[in-house]
């Protein structure tokens, strides 16, 4: 049986008063303060600039942690009925014509078919909820959080644009938040964490925030914009050293740009590596 922390939905305002009431019967003025809420956090996260990315993602972390959104089953069965609810749920977010009609043994079903093809041993669900088998590593919780920050469920434009390029980026600011947390880093998506992070070093000082924008606020197209700049300036030879073929010495900014952005869009990595 799957072992479900409380989680409160709504969590409660707390107010203080400034002043007690004085002898006149007229009360001073009352702040609200409002406590974070998975929204809210998100909300943070997408609004900022942050110069210290790591320490802020940490605290917005440390936010979420404090809302009780984390459970923990026992086994990887017990994930069958919380992976199965959610693709129920978003089913019936799609319109009609989009919908399956499947019974409550069919969801189950495939999310058995899931938990078990993908060995899963956590997840995160749409409605931003994190479930885990007991005894996890700390550092997936990390991930998923950071996951949650970027989209409701972690479903981000970036995400949208390429899942495997999404999951680079979330390791990568997952690595650093974890540094600021100390928590222990365990290599996950290394493939694409080693992909993007070259990306990011080849856009130079300014990569790290621009990661941040694609990931968080949206903007793909301005990470690649950056990356094309880069490379169309790089003369003959590319950003990594290597000789550029003919072709590619002749590449404009935004020709540079939407190559970079058609490979990863493709997850094509033996092109990718020949140039970062």
């Amino acid at each position: 049986m799957a072992v479900q922390r409380v989680i409160s939905t709504t969590p409660d305002i707390q107010r203080e008063e400034t002043d007690s009431a004085s002898a006149s019967g007229v009360h001073g003025s009352v702040q609200v303060a409002q406590a974070a809420t998975v929204d809210s956090v998100r909300s943070a996260v997408g609004g900022a600039s942050p110069g210290d990315i790591p320490g802020f993602l940490a605290a917005r972390v440390q936010e979420l942690k404090g809302l009780g959104i984390s459970a923990e089953v026992e086994k990887p069965e017990d994930l069958i009925p919380v992976l199965a609810a959610d693709m129920k749920r978003k089913n019936a977010a799609l319109s009609p014509d989009q919908q399956e009609n499947l019974s409550d043994e069919q969801w189950s079903e495939a999310a058995k078919g899931q938990i078990e093809g993908n060995k899963t041993t956590a997840l995160t669900t749409s409605d931003d909820r994190y479930t885990a088998i007991k005894g996890g590593a700390s550092f997936d919780e990390l991930h998923e959080f950071i996951h949650i920050c970027s989209a409701p469920g972690g479903a981000s434009a970036l995400m949208q644009f390429n899942l495997n390029m999404n999951e680079g980026a979330i390791n990568y600011f997952s690595e650093l938040t974890a540094a600021a947390l100390g928590t222990a880093v365990i290599a996950r998506y290394p493939e694409a964490t080693v992909l993007v992070t070259k990306l990011v070093n080849m856009i130079g000082a300014n990569g790290p925030a621009l990661l941040y924008s694609a990931t968080f606020k949206g903007d793909v197209n301005g990470f690649f914009n950056a990356v094309g700049d880069v490379f169309s300036k790089s003369g003959d030879k590319r950003p990594n050293g290597t000789s550029k073929f003919a072709s590619e010495k002749g590449w404009t900014a935004a020709s540079a740009a939407d190559e970079f952005k058609s490979k990863v869009r493709a997850w094509n990595l033996k092109w990718l590596e020949q140039r970062v």
